[in-house]
């Protein structure tokens, strides 16, 4: 495993995630594999500025086989909690407002986006039905 500093953030990139790029990206003949990536590179991008703006240092990102994980060291409350889960659909909701109407791999970046925003709204539904309920008031 690769690991390294970006400022406070520490950065990790297994093997596994490398092989796993490189293989489709050697596999996919259209180029609309990057365009996917980099949907799902701005998604977290708007997880991690929540977590910024909300004042969370201590971050850990993970490049793991397919994917990107944030990891954290603190407990949240529901209300940060729910802001970051959001935060990251938003940011693909505004990209494929922003690019639906643009030439052939501009349009794909904006609908990859639009379905990712799907994809993560749908997991944000069920947090507000099911966890935020179990909740206590005060």
């Amino acid at each position: 495993m690769l690991s390294f500093l970006i400022g406070k953030t520490k950065v990790n990139i297994c093997f596994s995630f490398t092989v796993c790029i490189t293989l489709l990206a050697v596999l996919d003949k259209t180029g609309l594999l990057f365009v996917s990536l980099f949907a799902v590179f701005f998604h977290e991008i708007g997880h991690y500025i929540a977590l910024r703006l909300l004042g969370i240092k201590d971050i850990e990102i993970s490049f793991v086989l397919a994917s990107v994980k944030l990891l954290l060291r603190e407990q949240l409350s529901n209300k940060k909690s729910a802001i970051i889960a959001i935060a990251g659909p938003i940011v693909n909701l505004l990209l494929s407002s922003l690019l639906l109407h643009k030439n052939y791999y501009i349009k794909y970046f904006g609908v990859a986006n639009f379905i990712l925003f799907l994809f993560n709204l749908n997991k944000f539904e069920i947090y507000l039905v099911v966890v935020v309920p179990t909740v206590p008031l005060k």
